[in-house]
């Protein structure tokens, strides 16, 4: 991660959870940092801090081996940025 893309969000690891009254986001502590009655938004966000890491990771790769950078690639760091920017 570069540092124009770090981010003070709670760290990842997340964990998505089901209990008897909906699903929650679980830190990397086990500590709930969210809750949700629709379990497959639950389950998208638990995924976002390694999403966030795989994008990053992927589009740092496309810049360099593309000698013009796509318009994916473009779209990939206007939601990095979205995500990490405040």
């Amino acid at each position: 991660m570069t540092p124009e893309t770090r981010t003070t969000h709670t760290p990842g690891p997340w964990r998505y959870e089901e209990y008897v009254n909906g699903s929650r986001i679980l830190d990397a502590n086990g500590k709930p940092i969210s809750i949700f009655n629709d379990p497959v938004n639950g389950r998208l966000i638990a995924s976002a801090p390694e999403l966030l890491e795989a994008l990053i990771a992927t589009t740092i790769l496309l810049k360099a081996v593309l000698d013009d950078p796509s318009e994916t690639v473009a779209m990939a760091t206007a939601a990095i940025a979205k995500a990490t920017q405040p």
